[in-house]
């Protein structure tokens, strides 16, 4: 009996040696087809989630403190959504496109593939943007952040 092993795919017990290439392509369309549907699933949710300021009931600070937090958190959860709404693309692109060289695109392949958009150079510098105010919203609520104990 031998166990046969290949990286991101897994063991195949009492199998007759194989290419681990040929096992990876055809275990990678399914799961970037899920990995896909996740990811639409968590980018749609984030942005609801700010545009619904549903963040604002976990936050407790002023309202002054609030008008300044509001579009941090917007533009943070807005961001983070879009990203893992153009990761859910990449994916569902790859899930399409799959072939049987095994080849998978990395993230090189994934900037120069959004740069190379109509204006995607604005679309790159947005992103980043939008990820430093996520980050700004995560550190406003690490010290506003309200934890009802009682709930937990």
């Amino acid at each position: 009996i031998r166990v046969h092993r290949c990286p991101s795919v897994v063991p195949i017990r009492f199998a007759p040696p194989q290419s681990c290439s040929a096992l990876q392509s055809t275990a990678k369309t399914p799961s970037a087809a899920m990995i896909a549907v996740i990811l639409i699933v968590v980018g749609i949710a984030h942005m609801a989630k700010a545009l619904r300021e549903k963040y604002a009931r976990h936050i407790d600070a002023s309202p002054r403190a609030m008008r300044l937090i509001h579009p941090i958190a917007k533009t943070g959860l807005i961001a983070r959504g879009a990203v893992f709404l153009t990761l859910a693309f990449l994916f569902a692109l790859r899930a399409w496109r799959a072939d049987a060289s095994g080849e998978t695109p990395g993230t090189q392949e994934a900037l120069e593939y959004v740069q190379s958009l109509p204006m995607g150079w604005l679309l790159l510098a947005a992103t980043g943007i939008g990820l430093v105010s996520f980050a700004l919203y995560s550190v406003i609520q690490g010290g506003f952040r309200r934890i009802n104990v009682e709930d937990a």
